[in-house]
């Protein structure tokens, strides 16, 4: 196998990118493996700009192949919040659950039709040190439920209802959810990439 540095100090998407990654042929490492502090500032205003900033944290710390990325739950009744401040919806270090909660409030008086949601992953991967920047995109649409269910999951899956499915992301099976979420669609434009690049070689 291959190692590619996750740059994320979320481990639910750390666990989640370690499953993704197992059929790539790739191990996914976390950032705690460079022994160093990292530390980023998501101040862009898209999931690409975020994305960006994170792979380059690790510039310089790691020669090898490296993943980073920004995701989040757009909601276009509220506007496309919470969007890029999803981790940090309810403020600066809030927990999950107080992130689908602020989540739950804002959407209180919003009727059936008008729950319509998606989550977007914005992946960055360098092959290298010295190599250009891809980006890949993801996307699961749903609705937000009026209650969480469910105990898998992380982030604001207790209250995503994906779209063909009668349970939420944290109700489905991890080995499911997997299949099908907004990061593994963008994993597997990865893969495509990845195998197109090593056919060349």
């Amino acid at each position: 196998m291959d190692d590619l540095l996750v740059v994320t100090q979320n481990l639910g998407k750390i666990r989640e990118m370690s499953s993704i990654c197992a059929p790539l042929a790739l191990r996914a490492l976390p950032i705690s493996i460079l022994n160093k502090t990292v530390s980023w500032q998501e101040e862009g205003s898209t999931f690409r700009e975020n994305a960006l900033t994170k792979l380059n944290a690790v510039q310089g710390l790691w020669a090898g192949a490296s993943l980073s990325d920004d995701s989040g739950l757009v909601v276009p009744k509220l506007g496309g919040e919470p969007g890029v401040y999803s981790s940090r919806y309810a403020g600066e270090g809030s927990s999950d659950k107080a992130n689908f909660e602020k989540l739950l409030h804002e959407m209180r008086e919003l009727k059936a039709g008008d729950r319509d949601a998606f989550f977007v992953t914005c992946l960055a991967y360098r092959a290298h040190l010295d190599a250009k920047v891809q980006f890949f995109y993801g996307c699961l649409t749903g609705r937000i439920a009026c209650a969480p269910e469910g105990q898998g999951g992380f982030g604001y899956d207790p209250i995503f209802l994906v779209d063909g499915y009668q349970q939420t992301l944290a109700a489905l099976p991890e080995s499911e959810k997997n299949k099908i979420s907004h990061r593994s669609r963008a994993m597997q434009k990865l893969k495509k990439f990845l195998i197109k690049n090593l056919l060349k070689k």
